[in-house]
């Protein structure tokens, strides 16, 4: 798929969720759930925050530090966008 497809699918995704208006709550989020998991951006609602690891002296902790750098890293990004779909 090109780029411009992807920029009209996005676009008719988001426009089929439904306004949330205070009696369509529970429609209204299976809609924004589902936009998020075909956008692929349900990561930042499916899995916590991550957590830095506990500082050391040690191997271990440099790997795990740079573990947690990648994974909030990718968590930060997807939370913001999920955010900005949701508002």
């Amino acid at each position: 798929m090109d780029s411009q497809g992807s920029v009209e699918d996005i676009a008719v995704s988001l426009r089929a969720i439904i306004p949330l208006n205070g009696n369509n709550f529970h429609a209204w989020k299976k809609d924004v759930q589902e936009v998020l998991m075909i956008l692929d951006l349900y990561y930042a609602l499916r899995e916590d925050k991550p957590v830095a690891p506990i500082m050391c002296d040690s191997f271990e902790y440099a790997h795990k530090f740079d573990n947690y750098t990648v994974d909030i890293e990718k968590w930060e990004k997807f939370n913001r966008i999920a955010k900005r779909i949701i508002k």
